[in-house]
């Protein structure tokens, strides 16, 4: 899928998914954290030093708890270029 979404899909998946708190952590049931404005998951995409998962984005996830969010951005990107898009998050998928 396609990453040139509009702007409008990105705005809505910051709303849904940590109304646009940057520094949000959500404690899932499996161990794993989704972090910052997207909640982007320890699991595969950030290094929580906890569970040594693959950590795609190359990223630590106390990285995504900043209010620069460029780096979330990237992440989320790539994230969305995978084969779920934006499909990826519960909310907002194109």
């Amino acid at each position: 899928p396609s990453v040139a979404l509009h702007g409008a899909h990105w705005v809505c998946l910051a709303f849904y998914e940590s109304h646009f708190d940057t520094a949000i952590v959500d404690h899932e049931a499996d161990g794993s954290t989704s972090n910052g404005i997207f909640q982007i998951n320890s699991h595969l995409w950030c290094e929580d030093y906890k569970h040594f998962q693959p950590n795609f984005c190359k990223m630590h996830c106390s990285d995504l708890l900043t209010s620069d969010i460029k780096d979330d951005i990237v992440c989320a990107m790539r994230i969305a270029q995978g084969p779920r898009g934006l499909g990826a998050w519960y909310h907002c998928s194109v």
